[in-house]
């Protein structure tokens, strides 16, 4: 991580963090040359990265469409390959007015044409400069200049086996889809250290990593499942238990030849059919297919029947001491009336 920025507004906070960031990651607050802060107080509406409110209601802009929104880094190594995205959100809308432009690093194209209404990011890396500059430059078309309300960099560095391009490729689209929230970010297999939560990988000799393992219960997903999980062609297990699916599972899982174990338990409103190649698999024995209601759990014991556990767990054993240490004092009783006996018998 190079750097997490927070752009515009006028926020006394010089760095946000948890609360405001659930997963406590780090904003530095930062102000551009050349450009003007601007804020809101609207609801933001939430995106799959999970980007703070916060963070999202500020931003930069510059005074006219003449004028580029300009970002500059120095970095110490160009041999490195360097990781941007830019997160934008529309707080300045206007009814009659368009805001489009396009994303330019050291004036070769980005991004071109960005348009957006709600929360939008980009992604996008380089290497081979030591300097970088990034501008937004409006478009013929746009009558609002650029906007950004933040961005982050990170510095690649080789810390192991990158994941196969078709499955970031996959997964991302999987996140779109589902709206899946999870602080799913950069690469699902490395660091090791920070797989993705839910992901499991593997990899070989030909130095790529590849997606093997997806665990996705409880997850809140709703409606038909992606045709893109198909596309997670080395996946070996998938657990889509406990959500709110609908729909059939689709064609594209023939597709995932490696297979062994699929869980669809608890969607109530989606077909059990399997689709025709997964049949197959299943009648064979080479996949383990689980479907239907998830099993109802034990009841947690009430605080009324957890009180009485924990009293009769003290009361029964003080029950015995009072019972032995009784019976030790009868006894000694017992022994000092046989001696007097003995020896005064006109006692009796």
């Amino acid at each position: 991580m190079v750097r997490r920025a927070d752009l515009g507004g006028s926020t006394s906070l010089a760095v946000l963090r948890y609360p405001q960031d659930k997963y406590d990651r780090w904003w530095t607050k930062e102000t551009l040359n050349g450009t003007i802060e601007i804020s809101s107080n609207s609801t933001i509406e939430a995106d799959p990265d999970e980007t703070p409110a916060i963070v999202m209601q500020t931003a930069a802009t510059t005074s006219s469409t003449q004028q580029p929104l300009n970002l500059y880094w120095n970095v110490d190594d160009k041999s490195s390959t360097y990781y941007w995205i830019f997160h934008f959100y529309e707080i300045q809308a206007s009814p009659t007015g368009q805001r489009e432009f396009d994303l330019l690093i050291n004036g070769a194209m980005g991004s071109k044409k960005i348009i957006f209404q709600t929360w939008y990011r980009i992604t996008l890396q380089r290497s081979g400069f030591i300097n970088y500059n990034v501008s937004l430059v409006a478009t013929s078309n746009s009558t609002l200049p650029p906007l950004l309300n933040g961005y982050e960099l990170y510095k690649i560095a080789p810390v192991g086996v990158p994941t196969y391009s078709e499955d970031v490729a996959a997964i991302n689209t999987i996140k779109k889809d589902h709206q899946i929230k999870k602080g799913w970010s950069g690469d699902p297999c490395l660091p090791k250290e920070f797989i993705w939560s839910g992901v499991s990988c593997t990899s070989n000799s030909s130095n790529i990593s590849w997606i093997i393992g997806l665990n996705l219960s409880y997850s809140g997903l709703i409606g038909p499942l992606s045709y893109n999980f198909g596309n997670l062609t080395a996946l070996v297990s998938l657990d889509l238990s406990g959500n709110d699916l609908s729909g059939s599972l689709p064609s594209s899982l023939d597709q995932l030849t490696a297979l062994k174990y699929l869980d669809i338990r608890g969607n109530n409103k989606m077909s059990t059919n399997l689709p025709f190649g997964l049949q197959k698999r299943q009648k064979n024995g080479s996949l383990t297919y689980r479907f239907g209601d998830l099993p109802i759990p034990s009841p947690s014991p009430s605080p009324s029947s957890k009180k009485n556990i924990i009293i009769t767990a003290v009361v029964v054993p003080l029950l015995f001491i009072a019972v032995v240490v009784a019976t030790i004092y009868w006894l000694r009783q017992k022994r000092k009336f046989c001696f007097f006996a003995n020896f005064f018998p006109f006692l009796d």
